[in-house]
């Protein structure tokens, strides 16, 4: 398929023929892991995965990215790629395995067995101070840990599903209450 007007041929594996040049392009890697393509027109980037799914299946519509089924950036396979929102995103990354939360999130804190020690102690007069400076916490951060709104993967629920906090009086939404 051609791409941008008659310079480009862009080939279903992924690689890009280059008419001006007379050669490949070479993608190169960003920090997330996706192969980018330069092109020398006012240094436009785009993602391999976004190249092909608009070349081949559509452009995107408002709102949407290039997906991989199996959150691997550098699997380009047309039948691994489609068009999706950030939720859908958030959804793969959950099934696949690969969300972080709890431990995994970069701004933790705490560790899970500081956790399930927050959530297992009694509750006192001042505990929340005094846990939340035993472990370098905040006292509200306590507070929402043992009311279930933070680190709720420990209690047996994970909030909505989407690792969102949810307040005493709203309802968690999971996929399977629906």
């Amino acid at each position: 398929m051609v791409f941008k007007g008659n310079r480009y041929k862009v080939y279903e594996g992924g690689r890009v023929w280059s008419y001006v040049s007379g050669k490949f392009l070479k993608p190169f890697t960003n920090e997330r892991g996706l192969p980018i393509y330069g092109f020398g027109w006012h240094g436009v980037q785009i993602s391999m995965s976004r190249l092909l799914l608009t070349t081949f299946v559509r452009p995107p519509k408002q709102g949407e990215k290039a997906l991989h089924w199996d959150d691997d950036p550098s699997n380009n396979a047309l039948d691994n790629l489609r068009w999706g929102t950030d939720k859908d995103n958030k959804d793969d990354s959950k099934r696949n395995g690969t969300r972080a939360f709890g431990e995994r999130m970069g701004t933790a804190k705490l560790t899970e067995k500081q956790v399930l020690e927050i959530i297992n102690s009694p509750k006192y007069y001042g505990y929340a101070r005094d846990l939340a400076k035993r472990f370098g916490v905040k006292k509200g951060t306590v507070v929402d840990i043992k009311r279930g709104l933070w680190w709720a993967h420990l209690r047996g629920h994970h909030a909505n599903g989407t690792g969102q906090r949810i307040r005493k009086d709203q309802k968690a939404s999971s996929p399977r209450e629906r």
